[in-house]
């Protein structure tokens, strides 16, 4: 599991990147979270800084989790471009 850490300028805020399976992350708030309606801001902002340090993999598929109305957890699923 990796810990992304965010500054909103009030406070850190963190976000959890989870290795589900292969070819499969899930990014859900860390503690502290962010507040709900800047939620889906971090979440995005993890997906965006996860997916440039794993710049050898294709996304297939994506799924936000909605609660309250905001974006509360993010799945990805990829497939590796990297060559054997």
């Amino acid at each position: 599991m990796d810990l992304m850490q965010f500054d909103n300028g009030i406070a850190q805020v963190f976000v959890r990147c989870i290795e589900k399976g292969p070819g499969w992350v899930v990014f859900q708030p860390g503690v502290p979270a962010p507040l709900p309606g800047e939620l889906p801001l971090y979440l995005s902002r993890a997906v965006e800084e996860w997916l440039g340090e794993h710049q050898d993999v294709r996304v297939r598929a994506t799924l936000g989790v909605v609660a309250g109305g905001n974006t509360s957890t993010i799945h990805l699923w990829y497939d590796s471009t990297a060559s054997s």
